[in-house]
């Protein structure tokens, strides 16, 4: 398989942010924490947030972990991320906000996964589009990161995470990318799961790392059709890993395809 691998090292800076240990909800934990900043005071409308390397480097995770909660926040309305400036707490907050921990219940999975198979096909077939070479670059790492998590049997519910963040990243729309975040922290448990049952079964995690090649070599060879069918393909393998049953999803999408094929 051609695969191209590579690093990036950020700086040590300081902050007064302290690290925060419990591994199952980190990002719920991050989010937690600027959330109560905001509301407190100790960070007022208009103010700039740390960069998200400091804050990595302060909660001690990763920088795909800093950006799940802050597209949590984004989604919520607590802060505005400005262009080559960085991210600002903002200037009118709401006085609602989205109940994720209602989402993120066990019974609500199924729901998110009737989302994620309208919404990740097209981001995928966008991505296959609009994709520049830095962000195939992206794809590269986290499909390597998988695949060596094949072999260890640690990182994947991360690198996954990471892959998906990337592909919605590559569609060029926001939108995608606060939705697909927020999806994916939602779903962090389920991924957990889902990893878990998928290595208990002979030749699984193999048959996942292969759904997750397909997608990225239809996006590298630019063909949008191929990378919505591979990523609706996979998602749904991915919900049958969770014991959720596809089958309406599966029908709605080949009544969707007989009526493209119409038109």
């Amino acid at each position: 398989m051609r695969l191209l691998c590579g690093e990036v090292m950020g700086q040590k800076k300081r902050s007064n942010f302290s690290p925060v240990r419990r591994r199952m909800t980190l990002t719920e934990e991050i989010a937690g924490v600027l959330r109560e900043r905001v509301s407190n005071g100790l960070m007022a409308p208009g103010d700039r947030l740390p960069s998200e390397q400091q804050l990595a480097e302060s909660f001690e995770v990763s920088r795909t972990v800093i950006r799940e909660a802050m597209s949590r926040l984004k989604f919520e309305g607590l802060i505005d991320t400005r262009q080559g400036l960085g991210a600002f707490v903002a200037e009118s907050l709401p006085h609602a906000r989205l109940d994720t921990e209602d989402i993120a219940k066990k019974q609500r999975i199924p729901s998110v996964f009737e989302l994620r198979v309208a919404l990740e096909p097209t981001s995928a077939a966008l991505a296959a589009q609009r994709r520049s070479k830095s962000e195939l670059k992206q794809l590269e790492r986290h499909l390597l990161a998988l695949r060596k998590s094949v072999e260890t049997g640690e990182g994947g519910p991360e690198a996954d995470t990471a892959f998906h963040l990337t592909i919605a990243e590559a569609s060029g729309n926001a939108l995608f990318v606060s939705l697909t975040s927020f999806i994916q922290s939602t779903l962090r448990a389920g991924m957990q799961l889902s990893h878990a049952n998928t290595a208990r079964v002979e030749g699984g995690p193999a048959r996942v790392q292969n759904e997750h090649e397909v997608i990225y070599w239809a996006i590298h060879d630019q063909d949008p059709n191929a990378a919505a069918e591979a990523m609706s393909d996979h998602l749904h393998n991915a919900a049958g890993r969770l014991s959720i049953n596809t089958q309406l999803l599966r029908s709605v999408r080949a009544r969707d395809g007989e009526a493209a094929k119409r038109k």
